[in-house]
């Protein structure tokens, strides 16, 4: 994946906390009348950051590319339940340590999101995503059988519930080493 969808995947993967941060800001503006640029930045990057990445992910999930796309039958599938709830947990809730209204803690943030990210991007990591699952994509373990007969373990993300579909054949292709997307055809 690329380093634009890699990174974009990763920030809405933090909506909520985009989200948090940007009701503290507007609050802050609500509530104070001096010293609001870090405040004023801060939603006015959120919010663009916010519209590019979200363009480039639906775009990324909407692509006809069918390079790299196989049939697999799908011998073995589980849904993900947990995933969402332990990455906000885990993730988003840690960085709401921060002070938003103080530019110096905005400093702090961004150098420990920089980092998060760049490990994030450098070892592919697809995280789960509360934007996916909002527009009805679900999170799968499955096992899958190419046509060789060869199978394979990989987390699939669906827009179809993937349980009522085994021993189907899916289309899918890799994301990243771990992830597969599946692509609604039928053989």
């Amino acid at each position: 994946m690329s380093f634009i969808k890699s990174f974009s995947m990763f920030y809405l993967s933090l909506t909520p906390l985009w989200v948090s941060i940007a009701f503290i800001d507007a609050k802050s503006l609500w509530e104070n009348t001096s010293n609001l640029l870090t405040e004023i930045i801060s939603i006015i990057c959120i919010g663009v950051v916010m519209l590019i990445t979200a363009i480039v992910v639906i775009l990324t999930f909407r692509k006809k590319n069918v390079s790299k796309t196989q049939y697999y039958t799908l011998t073995e599938v589980k849904e993900e339940k947990f995933l969402t709830v332990e990455y906000v947990l885990s993730y988003v809730l840690s960085l709401l340590a921060f002070d938003f209204t103080v530019w110096y803690d905005v400093v702090l943030f961004i150098l420990f999101f920089l980092v998060l990210s760049f490990l994030h991007i450098r070892h592919n990591i697809l995280c789960s995503n509360v934007v996916l699952e909002m527009f009805g994509y679900k999170y799968y373990e499955c096992t899958l059988t190419n046509e060789d007969g060869v199978q394979i373990q990989k987390s699939v993300i669906s827009h179809r519930d993937l349980i009522t579909q085994k021993n189907e054949y899916i289309y899918a292709k890799p994301i990243n080493n771990e992830y597969y997307l599946e692509r609604l055809q039928v053989k």
